[in-house]
């Protein structure tokens, strides 16, 4: 949200607020708290949050419960919206899920569009990790795998990635070590990782089973390469992802270098037919399968 904020800034001369909801329902109950006559407080209150071009609010759903701050933020949301401004809100669930918000403000939520964020997947993850190294004059060189395994194991908090490089810093100091080695991370993030080897997530688990069976790669796996030697193995490997694990749709074809949910249904379809008629794929389907325990 702050990055939004931050990039709607640098490219143009819009005013933007960013607060949270607490904050917002805080500022609210000061101008209340001191009687009746603060017009100042109240002129104040609505020039912070209405004379502006970009309103940014994370985590609405703390409105919950707050009656009288719902009233004012639904006043609010109106006058920006009449006036043509931006209004952006972040929410830990969909606005139809939030319940326990007036029904009025989820109508006007949903007139916007709606966008899922993911957590980053592992190249993601590398990405975020090189960029924090390069912050620090590093004075001992740190391994690719180390990066690789605090990748694999920080798999849904950008916190935690960031909390792992400074509790590693932090041992490699406290114990003088000379380099920073894969030894080294796990012994010093053994209790701060729930480590699990080198296997990224599930479906990143079952893409390097699925393509080490057929012999490709998963980079092609995850290319837009139709020949039939690569198709086959990924549409397994989109059907194992949909039927072993909780993932979704979307988040099984972000993995599968951003197809579409159609073709992943497509293929789970597909196999599934196939494994009816075919009783040797069964067999190697469940192969695949006992490789993934």
């Amino acid at each position: 949200m702050q990055a939004i904020g931050n990039y709607i800034i640098k490219e143009s001369s819009k005013k933007v607020l960013y607060v949270t909801s607490d904050k917002f329902k805080s500022d609210f109950i000061g101008i209340n708290k001191k009687g009746s006559d603060n017009y100042d407080n109240v002129e104040y209150f609505k020039n912070k949050y209405r004379n502006i071009d970009v309103l940014i609010i994370d985590d609405i759903q703390f409105l919950a419960n707050a009656t009288q701050s719902q009233q004012e933020f639904f006043h609010t949301f109106n006058e920006l919206h009449q006036e043509g401004k931006q209004i952006i809100i972040s929410s830990d669930r969909s606005p139809e899920d939030l319940k326990l918000l007036e029904e009025r403000l989820r109508t006007r939520f949903s007139w916007g569009l709606t966008v899922n964020i993911y957590p980053p997947d592992y190249d993601l993850r590398v990405q975020i990790l090189r960029k924090k190294l390069s912050a620090h004059e590093l004075a001992k060189p740190i391994d690719d795998e180390v990066i690789e395994y605090i990748a694999n194991n920080c798999t849904t908090d950008i916190r935690k990635l960031e909390g792992a490089l400074n509790r590693l810093f932090a041992y490699t100091m406290m114990f003088n070590k000379e380099k920073i080695n894969l030894e080294v991370a796990t012994e010093a993030l053994k209790e701060q990782l729930n480590s699990y080897g080198y296997v990224k997530n599930d479906i990143q688990k079952i893409q390097n089973v699925v393509a080490e069976y057929y012999k490709i790669s998963v980079d092609d796996m995850k290319s837009k390469k139709r020949t039939s030697k690569i198709v086959f193995p990924r549409q397994i490997a989109m059907y194992l992802s949909r039927t072993t694990t909780d993932e979704s749709l979307t988040r099984i074809g972000i993995e599968f270098g951003g197809k579409d949910h159609t073709t992943i249904m497509h293929a789970v379809d597909k196999i599934t037919e196939e494994i009816k008629k075919d009783s040797n794929l069964k067999q190697v389907i469940n192969n695949l399968k006992d490789k993934l325990q």
